[in-house]
């Protein structure tokens, strides 16, 4: 990184990094499958070769005074997750099972915009806003390979593209005020998104592009207000709303096997979750001693588990659970 002063309130800067990191590694499994009349053993390998690439870019603008901070950045992620595995039997087993090979290529590219201003107007009054926008595209490709007499052929139906396409606007502002004894600090966040996620994929020997659409529109209110009780203790209340959006990764259909009959795999319909959240601290020294906090989720993301008893295999998955409730005490 490197900061240039162009005088005591004017500076400019860009920073930067780039990494790379090569794994290979191979997983040993063995899985029992029975039933009421027969028990049966497949010993398996899994050999992983993965190839990650990151680059990223952040160059910016800083002006400064006692009373006033202005920022402008513009920030760039490019990355990129190259995988290959393989799937294949190992002697003992009495399980018939042709080799597998998996190609996953990911390519992830992210811009991020933002400008935030500060006016301090006093010791006790600061206001602060500002915006942001984020413009996300990924792209991952799935081959899948099955071995027949020594050769990895191309299985179709099996293979599949994934791509995602968001923007994300904000507008935020944030106030912090305190007279005598009390501190207040409160903010608003308005969020416009729109999240396509467009599957390309042969059913029924068909080629399919499905586009499942994720639009936003909301406003995140928080606020916090605190009282000195004592010189050394204090009380506080806060509330907040909050969104947390699946990871691109989760809302990839693509299965990532760990054995031949246990995945992990995507779920391109997740849907984000929203949190209100209550809390309730009494600090000593102004650090919280004792707390109780109450929150309430819709559309929780919960990772389930599920078998299918016809064929044995396994999936693990994120799904979205209707309501979610959570008392804590500390």
């Amino acid at each position: 990184s490197l900061d240039y002063y162009l005088n005591d309130n004017h500076s400019i800067g860009i920073g930067g990094s780039i990494s790379t990191r090569n794994s290979d590694r191979i997983a040993s499994s063995k899985t029992i499958i029975s039933d009421a009349n027969n028990t049966n053993t497949l010993f398996s390998e899994n050999s992983f070769d993965r190839e990650r690439k990151n680059f990223n870019i952040n160059p910016y603008y800083e002006y400064k005074t006692d009373t006033d901070r202005l920022i402008i950045d513009f920030n760039y992620v490019d990355f990129v997750n190259d995988n290959t595995n393989i799937l294949s039997d190992v002697a003992g087993s009495t399980v018939a099972f042709d080799d597998k090979k998996y190609i996953q290529d990911g390519k992830y590219s992210i811009k991020t915009y933002r400008a935030d201003y500060t006016k301090t107007f006093s010791d006790n009054f600061k206001l602060s806003a500002g915006t942001r926008f984020a413009d996300v595209k990924t792209d991952n490709d799935l081959q899948s390979f099955e071995e027949k007499n020594n050769n990895f052929d191309k299985v179709d139906d099996e293979s599949s593209r994934f791509v995602i396409d968001e923007t994300i606007f904000a507008l935020y502002s944030k106030i912090n005020a305190s007279f005598g004894e009390w501190s207040f600090s409160g903010g608003l966040r308005y969020e416009d998104s729109n999240t396509d996620g467009t599957s390309t994929f042969l059913k029924n020997g068909t080629l399919t592009t499905e586009v499942q659409k994720r639009p936003i529109q909301k406003v995140f209110p928080s606020a916090s207000i605190s009282r000195k009780l004592t010189e050394v203790l204090g009380a506080s209340l806060s509330y907040s709303y909050r969104i947390r959006r699946p990871s691109y990764n989760s809302l990839n259909s693509f299965q990532t096997f760990l054995d031949p009959f246990s995945a992990g795999e995507g779920n391109p319909k997740l849907s984000p979750s929203f949190t209100n959240n209550y809390q309730f601290n009494l600090t000593y020294e102004g650090q919280p001693f004792f707390t109780i906090g109450y929150s309430k989720t819709e559309d929780v993301i919960f990772q389930l588990i599920q078998q299918d008893n016809a064929t044995a295999q396994i999936r693990q998955r994120d799904v979205n659970v209707e309501n979610n409730a959570n008392w804590n005490f500390r």
